[in-house]
């Protein structure tokens, strides 16, 4: 299930960004930051200081309607039209009332999973980015898949499990498509990673 969704956000990401035109994988040189860890310490950053500006910008399920919006529209129009879209998502995400357009709204799937990563990355965390994974798909699609260990330093504050245990540590995995290290897609908690805090005696 996750493999088919990864070679399906893959494919979709290389049609668009060959035809947006002119979209360059960006490359690191030693001794600098890899531009997949950067990307992803923004984006973590941004979930847990709730900065939903910066969350559109880079989520890549967001993202992606603006090369649509691209595709479909003269380049004149782009800067407004995509600042509409971004103004938009954001109203959406912090729960404002938006007026219906012809645009699709955010869903409520994309809605429930960007309020999941929330809720795993309350501003009082501290989390690492702890592996970079390249790989390749069963088609040839290039990709990274990131791993964030984030703990929780107050219990009652701490998000819970699906038991109902406030977890004293989780993973979350996230993944770059090569092509485009503008925008990253969340795949979830690994809850392998899960470390619930200790009951307490009653």
């Amino acid at each position: 299930m996750v493999g088919m969704k990864r070679i399906a956000r893959c494919g979709m990401a290389v049609a668009l960004l060959c035809g947006a035109g002119g979209l360059v994988a960006q490359v690191s040189t030693p001794g600098t930051v890899s531009p997949v860890r950067s990307l992803v310490s923004r984006y973590v950053t941004a979930l847990q200081r709730r900065d939903y500006k910066t969350i559109v910008e880079l989520n890549e399920g967001i993202k992606g309607h603006e090369f649509v919006i691209m595709h479909d529209n003269p380049k004149f129009l782009w800067p407004k039209l995509i600042a509409d879209y971004r103004e938009r998502r954001v109203r959406e995400l912090k729960g404002e009332d938006v007026k219906p357009i012809d645009m699709d709204d955010l869903g409520d799937f994309k809605r429930k999973e960007i309020n999941e990563q929330l809720s795993l990355l309350p501003p009082e965390c501290k989390w690492a980015i702890a592996e970079l994974r390249p790989g390749i798909d069963l088609v040839g699609h290039r990709y990274t898949d990131i791993f964030v260990t984030v703990t929780y330093p107050a219990r009652e504050a701490a998000p819970k499990n699906e038991e109902g245990n406030p977890l004293q540590r989780a993973i979350l995995k996230f993944f770059v498509i090569s092509l485009d290290t503008t925008a990253v897609e969340y795949f979830g908690r690994v809850t392998t990673g899960d470390v619930p805090w200790k009951i307490l005696p009653e």
